[in-house]
C-alpha cells in the first residue's frame, strides 16, 4: 500500500470518526451524570482560581488537577454547556487517533496503523469516552502520545533517512511524560514504561544508544523531574490524596475473579454500568478480539524487537489498571489501554495479511481488502445502531444522565430570548436547587434572562400577566407548588414534543385573569400602622399601595380558616407588583401581634424570587408560612405585612399621594383557640 492511498485512507476513516464524535454532541451523552458534575464544578473551581495539584473531593479522595485547569481554559472560547464540555472532549479523542494512526504506521507498517485508527474510530467504548467531561477521556491521548514520543525520539523503527536525536523530540517527551502526572495516576505508570522500555533499549536492543542520544536522554528525564517537583511536593504534604496511594487502591491485589472478569469485558461480557457501556456489551467483537490477541502473541513472540517490545512494555504495565479493577469489568479503567489493544489488533490483522501473501498470493489482496471493509462496516453498523439508538433509550442511561434536565437546557438554549422565562426552583433566593444548578450547568447560551422563584411558596406573573413560559425541572416541582399558585399553572398550557419532558414546560398568558382578581382585590380595605393616624385623615384605604423602593402592594388572598390553635400554621398569601428597580435584597416581612404597639408574637421575613431579576410591572405572589409558637395564648390577633432591606434592616415607608405613611400595613384578623 502507497503512503499516498494509505493517508487518503486515514482520511476518510477519520472523517467518519469525526461524525461518531460531533453528531449531536449536546444530547449524546443525554446530560451529565454525577461523576461528569463532580469534573464540572471542579472546573468552576478553577476558573475561580483555585487550581490545585489535587483537588480535595471529601473522605480522603482525590483527583489530579490540570484536566479541570485546561478545560476551564476551552471552555471560556466555547462556553460552558454541553456543547462546550464535550467538544474539549471529542478533540482530544480525535487527536487520539492520529496519534494512534502515526505511532502504529511507524511501528508495524501502513495497514497496520490503518486497522489501529479503525478499531479506535469506530468502537463503541472509544467513540463514547471521547463524549465524556471526564479526565479518563485524555488517557488514550496522553499513552498514544508518550509511545509516539518514544518511538521517534529512540531508534525503535526504520527510517528511509537517517536522522539523529535533537533537543525538540525529547523535549516533547520530557513535557509529556510530566503532563501526564498531572492528569490521571496513570500518569505514574507511564513514566514507568518510559523508564522500563529506555531500560531495554540499552540493555536488549540491537542498535545501541550513542551518547549523544544518552545525553538527550537525560535531558528529557531532567525536564521530567523538574515537572515533577510540585506533583511530589503535593504527595507529601497530601498523603491521602497522592495519585500513587489511589492507584494500588484501584488495584487491591492479585484476584482471580477481578481477573477473568476484566478479561472477559473484552470480548464476552462487558461493563454493567450503564453509564460506560450498553450493559453486557463486551468491548470488542469475537472476530477482532481474535485479531488483537494474534497480536499479542505476535507482539510476545517478536520481545527483542523494540516495534514489539515497545507496545508489550506498555501493555504489560497497563493490564494490571484493566483487568485487576474491583468489581470488574469497568471500561472506565480500560481507557489507557485502548490504545495498546488497537496497536495489538493492528498488528494481528498485518500478520494474517502476511500469511496470506505468503500462501495465497493471488487472492491476498483482495480478501485482505474484503475483510478490512467487512470488519469496518460491521462495527460501524453495530457501534451506529448502539450508540445513536439503543443506548440512549435506556431507562438506567436516562435516570443517570438526567436526561430530562438536559433536554431542557436544550430547549431553554433556543427559546430563552424569544419569551419571558420563570425557572422553579427549590430554595430561592438563598440558593438554587440541585436541578436548577444542573439545568444551568448543561445550558450553552451564557447568562440567559431567566427568573428563579420558589414555586412551593411564590410565583411571578411577567409584565403584568403577559406571555410567559415556565419551566418545572424537578418532576414533582407541580405537586410541591402551593395550591393557589399550583391554580395559576394549571391555567397554562403544557409544551408537548419529542424533546420537552412531560409536565416540565407550560405557556401562560393571563392578563385578563389577573387584572380580574386584582380588581377583587380593591374592594377589600387595608390599614395603615395605627400610629400614623391623625384627625382628618383616613386609616383604612384601598389598594394597590405603593412603598418606596418601586413596589406596590396589590392585595391578599387570606387563609382558608381565620381560628387557629396555638401551634399551627398561618398562611397569608400576598400579590405585589414591581414598577422600577427594588432592591436587590428586598424582603417581605409578616407580623401577627395582639397588639399594634407590641413585639410580634410570630413573624416569619421572606421572599421566594430573586428580587435583582425582576422587571418593571412584574406581579409576584408570595405564599408566607407564620408558624405560631406552641404557648401562644388564646385571642384576637391583627396580621401586618410589609417590606425592608435585608442588609440594612431599613423598612421601606408605605406612601399615601407620595408622602410616607408608617412603614407597615394591616390587613385582617385572626382568632387563636384552645
Amino acid at each position: 500500500m502507497s503512503g499516498r492511498l494509505s493517508f487518503a485512507i486515514a482520511v476518510v476513516i477519520l472523517l467518519g470518526a469525526m461524525v461518531f464524535r460531533f453528531w449531536e454532541v449536546t444530547l449524546l451523552p443525554p446530560g451529565l451524570n454525577a461523576d461528569e458534575l463532580t469534573d464540572v464544578r471542579l472546573m468552576e473551581s478553577a476558573r475561580d482560581g483555585r487550581v490545585t495539584v489535587f483537588a480535595d473531593m471529601g473522605n480522603g479522595e482525590g483527583r489530579e488537577g490540570l484536566y479541570h485547569a485546561v478545560l476551564a481554559a476551552v471552555t471560556t472560547f466555547t462556553g460552558k454547556g454541553l456543547l462546550g464540555l464535550h467538544v474539549f472532549s471529542a478533540w482530544a479523542g480525535m487527536l487520539a487517533l492520529s496519534m494512534v494512526y502515526a505511532l502504529g504506521t511507524r511501528l508495524f507498517g501502513r495497514l497496520a496503523g490503518l486497522s489501529a485508527l479503525a478499531l479506535m474510530s469506530f468502537t463503541f467504548w472509544p467513540v463514547l469516552l471521547s463524549r465524556e467531561v471526564s479526565r479518563e477521556m485524555l488517557l488514550p491521548l496522553v499513552v498514544s502520545a508518550a509511545l509516539l514520543c518514544l518511538a521517534v525520539s529512540l531508534p525503535v523503527y526504520r527510517r528511509k533517512r537517517r536522522r539523529g536525536a535533537n533537543t525538540t523530540l525529547f523535549a516533547a517527551l520530557g513535557v509529556t511524560l510530566g503532563l501526564a502526572l498531572y492528569v490521571h495516576p496513570v500518569g505514574l505508570l507511564v513514566v514507568l514504561i518510559c523508564v522500563v522500555f529506555i531500560a531495554y533499549m540499552i540493555l536488549f536492543a540491537r542498535q545501541k544508544i550513542s551518547r549523544r542520544r544518552g545525553r538527550y536522554i537525560t535531558f528529557a528525564l531532567l525536564m521530567l523531574m523538574i515537572m515533577a517537583m510540585p506533583y511530589v511536593t503535593s504527595s507529601i504534604q497530601l498523603g491521602s490524596l497522592n495519585g500513587a496511594q489511589r492507584l494500588f487502591e484501584h488495584i487491591p491485589g492479585i484476584s482471580i475473579k477481578n481477573t477473568l472478569n476484566g478479561l472477559m469485558g473484552v470480548s464476552l461480557r462487558g461493563d454493567a454500568n450503564p453509564v460506560n457501556n450498553i450493559p453486557g456489551r463486551p468491548l470488542l467483537d469475537p472476530i477482532t478480539s481474535i485479531i488483537a490477541l494474534t497480536g499479542g502473541v505476535i507482539a510476545f513472540r517478536n520481545w527483542r524487537k523494540p516495534t514489539h517490545a515497545l507496545v508489550l512494555v506498555a501493555g504489560v504495565i497497563l493490564a494490571p489498571i484493566a483487568f485487576l479493577a474491583q468489581n470488574g469489568p469497568d471500561f472506565h479503567s480500560y481507557a489507557a489501554i485502548l490504545p495498546i489493544i488497537a496497536l495489538m489488533f493492528g498488528l494481528g490483522l498485518d500478520f494474517i495479511s502476511d500469511l496470506l501473501v505468503r500462501y495465497v498470493p493471488r487472492v491476498s489482496r483482495p480478501l485482505t481488502a474484503l475483510g478490512f471493509t467487512a470488519l469496518i462496516a460491521f462495527n460501524i453498523a453495530w457501534t451506529g445502531q448502539d450508540l445513536f439508538t439503543r443506548w440512549p433509550a435506556l431507562i438506567s442511561v436516562q435516570q443517570a444522565y438526567d436526561t430530562r434536565i438536559a433536554y431542557l437546557s436544550s430547549y431553554l438554549d433556543q427559546t430563552a430570548t424569544q419569551i419571558q422565562t420563570v425557572i422553579c426552583s427549590q430554595g430561592v433566593p438563598d440558593e438554587l436547587d440541585a436541578n436548577t444548578q444542573l439545568l444551568l450547568a448543561m445550558m450553552n447560551r451564557p447568562d440567559p434572562p431567566l427568573r428563579y422563584v420558589d414555586c412551593s411558596s411564590g410565583f411571578v406573573m411577567t409584565h403584568g400577566g403577559e406571555r410567559q413560559q415556565v419551566i418545572l425541572p424537578g418532576e414533582s416541582d407541580l405537586t410541591n407548588a402551593h395550591w393557589r399558585i399550583r391554580e395559576w399553572l394549571l391555567r397554562g398550557e403544557w409544551i408537548e414534543g419529542q424533546q420537552i419532558p412531560r409536565q416540565s414546560v407550560l405557556t401562560m398568558n393571563v392578563e385578563e385573569r389577573l387584572a380580574d382578581v386584582i380588581g377583587r382585590f380593591t374592594l377589600i380595605p387595608v390599614a395603615y400602622a395605627p400610629e400614623t393616624a391623625s384627625p382628618g385623615r383616613p386609616t383604612e384605604t384601598n389598594i394597590p399601595v405603593y412603598f418606596g423602593g418601586n413596589i406596590a402592594f396589590l392585595g391578599y388572598a387570606p387563609d382558608i380558616t381565620s381560628a387557629y390553635t396555638p401551634g399551627s400554621v398561618v398562611t397569608v398569601v400576598s400579590y405585589w407588583r414591581v414598577d422600577g428597580v427594588v432592591p436587590p435584597d428586598l424582603l417581605i416581612f409578616t407580623h401577627i401581634q395582639a397588639d399594634p404597639a407590641a413585639v410580634p408574637i410570630a413573624q416569619t421575613d421572606t421572599i421566594s424570587v430573586l428580587p435583582r431579576q425582576l422587571e418593571n410591572r412584574d406581579v409576584i405572589v408570595q405564599v408566607t408560612y407564620i408558624p405560631l409558637p406552641q404557648n401562644m395564648p388564646p385571642g384576637e390577633y391583627q396580621i401586618s405585612i410589609g417590606v425592608y432591606q435585608d442588609t440594612s434592616d431599613q423598612r421601606l415607608d408605605v406612601l399615601e399621594d407620595g408622602m410616607p405613611r408608617g412603614d407597615r400595613l394591616f390587613l385582617y384578623g385572626i382568632t387563636v383557640n384552645n
